[in-house]
């Protein structure tokens, strides 16, 4: 059977030869030279000299007897060594004398007396005769984990210049794709073909780097060929406007990543002679018979007419909202006109009697309270013929006044005569009604004259007027009619009073 042949590029051959070379150039010059010092070496020194100048200061402090700074000698001596597990003195007996941390738990007997790297025996004498021995358990020297053989100076070392060695690779080859024309490997037909769209066109490698730039997108900046080819994108000024932020955001790149299609990406780009052209932006990453990303294709749709179009539009519309709602203030004022006296702001009688008709129909129906109001000025002639019809005027928008900021919101005041107002009160029984009544008659006598500041002194008083729906009422009509009888009866009674509707008045 045949094996399958493995597919190779030519940068990969040559990675590889690299990395091969550096590595035996490095073993070559540490077996010639010796590059690399000796760890096992180093260690084994380092752990001689602190074997020995502690039992130099154990074999002192023991003669000395004080056992006390010994104790604290060897505690100190394992606090600032981290590669000490324990120390321990031993009687040639085999009894522990004093340690510091856990020496059961670390020493390992040697055999024959002898030390090893990671076990020291250091013999403690007096008067030249052997008294005991002074133990020391150390960490292991050896790489114990993967991770510890990858902390070795050698393995660093050879690390580092391997990944040198690869930047430096990397970047030259960089460098000189950068220089090489992109165009060269492109057909002729093929920019021709890209060169006839009618919107731009940019094809980018899988780097980013600009590989073509079709004839619509050229004149926009207008760049030549050799002022495009072989760049990034941030290294254009107009793409860098276009697309603000870091270079890993433009749309191109995302689309890399992403392994998919983007589309509706807007950009505005400004052409030297301040002209602005707005696009909308769509990528497409191109990938070869392996689903490999090889690079991306960019196109630039000019919308800039389109969108200009959408403005006018825009503040067309705009215009006819203002026209709409100008059409809608001046019907409301036209409503006003022809529902409200221009005088007091009261309703006029044709749409009291509209607004009216509807709210006594429902009333009747479901039986609710509902009353009327029936008021006129005191003496109003006498006004007129004193001080003159526009005191006059003055002496009933005054009034109107008064009892516009007696009533509630749902309540109907229609001026019904020249100084005659009438009033539906909704949801009120009689007794209700009389003390609106009563309430818009004191006021009006408190504050109604004080209201006219051309004349000074002058005393205003109305007379009420109250009828309530019952049986009595079968209609609108005959509510008006017997509040205007209540009126009347005021008026008798002496004015600036409020009276009720009885039958027998």
């Amino acid at each position: 059977m045949r094996l399958p042949t493995l597919n190779i590029s030519p940068a990969a051959r040559i990675s590889i030869g690299l990395v091969a070379l550096i590595l035996a150039w490095l073993l070559m010059m540490d077996i010639l030279v010796g590059i690399w010092p000796d760890q096992q070496n180093m260690v084994k020194d380092l752990r001689q000299k602190t074997s020995e100048n502690l039992a130099i200061q154990s074999a002192v402090l023991m003669q000395s007897g004080d056992v006390t700074s010994l104790k604290k000698t060897l505690d100190e001596a394992l606090k600032r060594d981290n590669s000490i597990y324990s120390i321990a003195i031993r009687k040639q007996e085999g009894r522990i004398v004093l340690q510091a941390g856990n020496h059961k738990q670390y020493w390992q007997p040697v055999h024959a007396q002898k030390s090893t790297l990671d076990f020291v025996r250091v013999e403690l004498s007096s008067s030249k005769q052997v008294w005991g021995n002074l133990e020391i358990a150390f960490k292991p020297a050896a790489p114990q984990t993967f991770l510890d053989w990858l902390k070795q100076p050698a393995v660093i070392a050879i690390a580092l210049l391997v990944l040198g060695g690869f930047a430096l690779y990397s970047f030259y080859l960089g460098k000189v794709f950068s220089y090489l024309d992109p165009s060269s490997v492109i057909p002729d037909r093929v920019r021709l073909a890209y060169d006839a769209f009618s919107e731009g066109v940019m094809m980018v490698d899988k780097e980013g780097r600009i590989v073509l730039v079709n004839k619509v997108l050229r004149e926009w900046s207008e760049e030549n060929n050799s002022k495009l080819f072989g760049k990034q994108g941030k290294d254009i000024a107009w793409l860098k406007s276009a697309f603000k932020g870091e270079a890993n955001s433009y749309p191109w790149i995302k689309s890399m990543e992403m392994q998919e299609s983007i589309s509706g990406w807007q950009a505005e780009f400004q052409k030297p002679n301040g002209q602005i052209i707005k696009t909308i932006v769509n990528c497409a990453p191109i990938q070869d018979a392996n689903h490999q990303i090889r690079g991306c294709l960019t196109t630039f749709d000019n919308v800039t007419e389109i969108d200009r179009v959408n403005k006018e539009l825009l503040q067309t519309m705009a215009e006819l909202n203002k026209t709409k709602e100008e059409v809608e203030n001046q019907n409301k004022e036209l409503i006003k006109l022809a529902t409200r006296d221009p005088m007091t702001n009261c309703m006029n009688r044709r749409a009291f009697f509209e607004n009216a008709d509807v709210i006594f129909a429902e009333f009747v129906k479901s039986k609710q309270p509902l009353s009327c109001i029936m008021t006129d000025i005191d003496h109003f002639k006498q006004f007129n013929d004193k001080y003159g019809h526009a005191v006059g005027d003055k002496v009933i928008i005054a009034v109107s006044r008064n009892l516009f900021s007696g009533l509630r919101a749902e309540d109907l005041l229609c001026r019904y005569g020249g100084e005659e107002f009438c009033i539906l009160l909704q949801n009120a029984p009689e007794s209700l009604a009389m003390t609106i009544a009563e309430r818009l008659r004191s006021e009006i006598e408190s504050h109604a004259g004080s209201a006219i500041r051309s004349t000074q002194d002058i005393h205003i008083t109305s007379s009420f007027g109250v009828s309530t729906l019952s049986e009595h009422t079968p209609d609108l009509a005959v509510l008006i009619e017997q509040a205007d009888q209540a009126l009347y009866a005021s008026k008798h009674a002496g004015r600036n009073k409020v009276s009720a509707w009885r039958p027998n008045i």
